[in-house]
């Protein structure tokens, strides 16, 4: 079963993101089940969200999206749309010399918040506190994608103070 972060959005009174982030070059775009879009591990629609996000990150012009290469992300953005439950079914093929061979049916539940979410971590993983996060309900929706707005929005301010 997944981890699903729950929570609120932080306040409008957010204080200042970072100078790093005003600063850094190079982003990595993540989903809860993991970077790679292709995996079957990532929800269809995280992907899709995960997706639209990358091409308005490219738009933006900020970051230099590095999913995918050996370049190293100073930042690394957490995507995640909302859903009350997904389970996603899969299999599991067993051989080996003290394993009889077989094939067992797996699944993946998840259950969390309905509000699209939107965290901005530092490094390369995700493993501590964000430096930004927002919920909200349809935030991902392209193509205005609020979320990333208010994100922008974030770094704008953050780069106007001394």
């Amino acid at each position: 079963m997944a981890v699903v972060l729950l929570g609120t959005p932080l306040s409008a009174k957010d204080p200042t993101l970072p100078k790093l982030v005003v600063h850094a070059t190079y982003i990595r775009i993540t989903t809860q089940n993991g970077s790679d879009l292709t995996s079957p591990r990532v929800l269809p629609e995280d992907r899709e969200a995960a997706m639209d996000v990358w091409s308005a990150i490219q738009k933006w012009g900020k970051y230099q999206v590095v999913n995918g290469t050996s370049q190293v992300p100073e930042l690394v953005l957490l995507v995640r749309k909302g859903h009350r439950a997904d389970v996603m079914p899969s299999v599991g093929i067993s051989v080996g010399s003290t394993t009889k061979p077989g094939i067992t049916p797996n699944t993946q539940a998840e259950a969390g918040s309905v509000q699209d979410m939107l965290a901005l971590y530092e490094g390369a993983d995700i493993d501590n506190a964000p430096l930004w996060r927002r919920l909200e309900t349809g935030g991902l929706n392209a193509p205005q994608m609020e979320l990333v707005q208010e994100l922008r929005a974030a770094v704008e301010a953050a780069a106007k103070v001394p």
